[in-house]
């Protein structure tokens, strides 16, 4: 699923680094897998082709950024102002959360405004995993360019009370001014749930067909039709949007849809991925990996995560396990990677549990709201 480069090797202390290949050389963040962790590399990359074959579609990731702060800084604020002085600007840092470093983004007194990796287009999904650590939470919310036009999904939006789904633009009507705020629309979702302060919330904006789908913690929340006025093939930027409240950022992650092979069984996609393996043999190491969760090593547990994320369908039994009774942090981190592969929004099809709540009508914009395998020397790249 994902594209790793050329190895450069930190001598230093023995750790291998790779560069996530995507749309330009400003969004390859520095991802490091330790050396004991390499020989699985092939493992993931054979379930990320088993699920290919089964799905008979393929989403690229063309951005990933942990805000290790390790490389070029894949992101940019247009509303945080530069300062002066030296050091981190206090409202746009990198900082550590619970022993690992996150993004720091605070919009004091109005409208913040994240860019983070390339323009999309076609069918794309944005999923981001943040917290709000602000008294008064105000969005967790996804758009693309600008805040007052679609598609966008805010959640925990106007104080927190309400999640909406953003549709337009729509075609103006005769003699309308286009940029009016009969030019947009939007969907009211359930106001369930909302923004936890100081909670992890995987938040997932997913446009897909002619339709944009909000997720929030692996829930379909609603979905909706995209305006006659949207263009698929216009060239979009992420963006994060929060209003008067602070986040932390843990990860970020940009998927576009890509031709995949021709969709077969699962006995042949089986035969192709993984030739004479036995399925067996494919959950002992895996389940190795999900054990590595909770490894006293803080690169192999990032390197186990970083890898399971590419297995698929294939980890969810041992990582099920895992979440319901592993020691603190694999527990943690396995509920969280059961909220990208189970459900998987973007490659899976929608449990039954999860069917889209029946949608109020698109009501006109609100004049008084305010948007608130690794590679060892000598070794050939590993492709996934």
């Amino acid at each position: 699923m994902r594209t790793l480069s050329r190895a450069i090797f930190a001598g230093l202390f023995g750790i291998s680094q790779f560069v996530l290949a995507a749309a330009a050389p400003a969004t390859r963040p520095v991802i490091h897998l330790p050396p004991a962790l390499a020989e699985y590399a092939p493992l993931a990359q054979q379930c990320a082709r088993f699920q290919e074959l089964v799905l008979g579609a393929t989403w690229r990731t063309i951005y990933q950024e942990d805000f290790s702060g390790r490389g070029v800084p894949t992101w940019s604020s247009p509303t945080v102002a530069p300062v002066a002085q030296p050091g981190p600007n206090p409202h746009l840092r990198l900082t550590r959360d619970e022993g690992r470093s996150v993004l720091y983004f605070e919009a004091a007194g109005g409208q913040g405004l994240l860019h983070i990796g390339p323009k999309v287009s076609g069918d794309f999904v944005v999923d981001i995993v943040a917290k709000s650590v602000s008294e008064f939470p105000c969005d967790i919310s996804l758009f693309c360019d600008r805040i007052d036009a679609g598609p966008g999904f805010q959640f925990g939006a106007n104080v927190n009370t309400n999640n909406k789904l953003w549709v337009g633009p729509v075609k103006p009507r005769p003699g309308a001014d286009a940029e009016g705020p009969n030019a947009q629309k939007y969907v009211e979702l359930p106001a369930e749930p909302l923004i936890v302060k100081n909670t992890w919330h995987r938040v997932q904006m997913e446009v897909r067909e002619g339709q944009i789908l909000a997720w929030v913690d692996g829930k379909l929340l609603g979905k909706a039709p995209l305006e006659d006025g949207y263009d698929p093939t216009a060239q979009r930027q992420p963006l994060v949007y929060v209003y008067s409240s602070a986040i932390q950022l843990r990860e970020a992650r940009i998927e576009t849809l890509a031709p995949g092979a021709k969709k077969v069984s699962r006995d042949e996609a089986w035969a192709k991925a993984f030739g004479e393996t036995k399925l067996d043999q494919v959950r002992e190491k895996l389940q190795f990996l999900v054990d590595c969760l909770a490894h006293d090593d803080e690169a192999t547990r990032n390197g186990a995560e970083l890898l399971l994320k590419r297995t698929g369908e294939l980890a969810v039994p041992a990582l099920e396990q895992a979440a319901a009774g592993g020691m603190s942090e694999q527990k943690v981190r396995a509920g969280l990677l059961l909220r990208v592969l189970r459900p998987r929004p973007v490659t899976q099809p929608s449990p039954p549990r999860a069917q889209p709540p029946a949608l109020q009508p698109i009501q006109p914009l609100a004049p008084e709201l305010d948007l608130n395998q690794s590679i060892t020397p000598g070794q050939a790249p590993v492709r996934f």
